[in-house]
């Protein structure tokens, strides 16, 4: 047997401190749009049908309706293209001081687990090091955080202080293929990939959950206190994993912080939370029995119009909802108490598993 050497010794040692990950990627040049809050779900609605029709692809999407604020990202391309209809499909409501932000990139963490401990450090990392959060989102399976493009790749080598990958885990960054080179002619850029940049009538999807009994927080904060904000939520007894989050910008110096959880601690832990967010310029609200419903893939951020069409069907049904996150292959429908089945009942009508035989 060969003796282990010391830096072996504390390899694993600091391995075995580490959460551990599947694995880490990085998105291309992309643009963030952010719509302020009581401007409102109206104008994000003729948004997405302007887009839509225009066979336009969103690769992030999150509304808060409470206060109407919403956010969206998409292809730097893409947004060059669609500038025009995005302003254009404002304009009837008047000046809303739209706020755009680019270059971005989107660095997405996966597997989170739902481990709220991968969440914390992600809030950690960043503040520590200040590096900018333009939003994040999460899906079933992945962490999504908005930074400025051109730091990727430090913000990666920061996390990889506390996170641990495989040893055989892939490119962060999409690498061309022989065969895209070969038929391209050594030109830079994605050129072969499985892109479904299509529409459907009716979506086809993998399948969809309801899940009730949960709880919404929206804790509004200074963006300088993102630390702290991480360090209070970490004294939460009971709080160890969460069905949903969002962290999106309400305001230029401003972020909201949306998190879905199912209660374990019951009263005392909800007190655990609003008593520790009394603090300074920290605003708190809560939802104790809301609902989700949701809905999976595949490559949503490739088929246009798949929030459009959620949008008009919840509409039509006239079914409200708080919240929707749409990032990668997910998206989440928060709605009140009860209303969870009304809304699954209304997307039937667009959205269907197909049967396999």
């Amino acid at each position: 047997m060969v003796p282990m050497r010391d830096n072996q010794r504390h390899r694993q040692s600091e391995s075995a401190s580490k959460l551990r990950l599947g694995g880490i990627k990085f998105s291309d040049v992309q643009v963030q749009v952010s719509i302020p809050s009581s401007s409102g779900y109206p104008e994000l609605a003729s948004v997405l049908t302007s887009l839509t029709k225009n066979r336009v692809n969103l690769t992030q999407l999150f509304l808060e309706n409470d206060t109407g604020s919403a956010n969206f990202c998409l292809d730097e391309k893409d947004y060059q293209k669609a500038r025009n209809l995005i302003d254009g499909a404002l304009e009837p409501y008047g000046p809303v001081a739209q706020q755009v932000t680019s270059p971005i990139g989107t660095l997405t963490l996966f597997p989170h687990g739902s481990n709220i401990n991968v969440l914390l450090c992600v809030l950690q990392v960043f503040s520590e090091h200040d590096l900018p959060i333009h939003g994040m989102t999460s899906s079933l399976s992945a962490l999504c955080i908005n930074t400025d493009y051109d730091l990727l790749d430090r913000a990666a080598d920061l996390l990889l202080k506390v996170f641990d990958l495989p040893e055989d885990h892939s490119p962060f960054r999409y690498q061309p293929s022989a065969l895209d080179s070969a038929l391209h002619h050594h030109q830079p850029g994605r050129k072969v990939e499985t892109v479904a940049s299509y529409w459907e009538p009716v979506i086809r999807i993998y399948g969809s959950n309801l899940k009730t009994g949960l709880a919404m927080f929206n804790i509004y904060f200074a963006k300088k206190q993102l630390a702290q904000i991480g360090s209070l939520l970490s004294e939460v007894k009971g709080l160890d994993s969460f069905e949903m989050m969002t962290l999106s910008q309400s305001g230029s110096d401003d972020f909201c912080l949306v998190l879905l959880f199912k209660p374990t601690g019951g009263q005392q832990e909800e007190l655990s939370i609003r008593n520790g967010m009394e603090v300074p310029g920290v605003v708190f609200s809560e939802r104790s029995a809301v609902e989700v419903l949701y809905f999976h893939g595949p490559h949503f951020q490739d088929r246009y119009g798949v929030m459009d069409t959620a949008v008009k069907a919840l509409k039509n049904n006239e079914t409200e909802i708080h919240a929707a996150n749409c990032s990668g292959t997910s998206v989440y429908l928060v709605t009140g108490d009860t209303i969870g089945g009304r809304a699954l009942d209304a997307l039937a009508e667009v959205f269907v598993v197909p049967k396999t035989y």
